[in-house]
């Protein structure tokens, strides 16, 4: 259903003044760049870039807020985009894309490997830069507090033979690390 430039040309809407609960009936116009508001007793206009207009949500009305906390609702949603459009008002893109499933689809599956992309790339590569980045005397000290804690709470005493542990001692004592450096280590 189209609608013709005369059928747009004023938009019935509820008008509240932002000091009582109070609905007036006024009808909405366009008059240059400025919104006309008018009722009984009521007539003001506002450029359309001061207003504040919410986007479409449903059968929703849209609201149109004032700067002195007066409000509109609109309830006729194919008359009020038409008579924004008259005035070249556009909704932003992210409103335009939400009404095609398609988009709402594509932002799921982009969001999706986006996750992915970070999980398997960008999660090791951040991880290896903070290794790096810490202190030796750190590593160090959460290493021993960690086998205290693996020591008193899950471990228990070796029962392999004395000779087989000093053998596995000696065996550990001859490591090296790469770069010629001794490896420390508590067995």
């Amino acid at each position: 259903m189209s609608i013709s430039p005369s059928e747009t040309a004023s938009v019935a809407a509820d008008y509240f003044d932002g000091k009582s609960a109070r609905a007036h009936k006024v009808t909405l116009s366009l008059s240059g760049d400025a919104l006309l508001v008018r009722g009984v007793g009521i007539t003001r206009s506002e450029p359309l870039s001061a207003l504040r207009v919410s986007e479409p949500m449903g059968a929703a009305p849209r609201l149109i807020s004032f700067n002195d906390g007066a409000l509109c609702e609109v309830r006729d949603h194919a008359r009020f985009s038409a008579l924004l459009a008259r005035s070249g008002y556009a909704d932003s893109l992210v409103v335009r894309l939400q009404q095609y499933w398609r988009a709402a689809l594509v932002s799921v599956a982009l969001t999706v490997a986006a996750l992915v992309a970070g999980y398997v790339w960008g999660l090791p590569v951040l991880a290896e830069w903070i290794a790096f980045k810490v202190p030796e005397s750190v590593l160090t000290q959460l290493g021993s507090g960690t086998l205290q804690v693996l020591d008193r709470a899950v471990l228990k005493p070796s029962e392999l033979p004395t000779a087989r542990q000093q053998a596995l001692r000696s065996q550990f004592d001859r490591l090296v690390a790469p770069g010629g450096v001794k490896a420390r280590h508590q067995i």
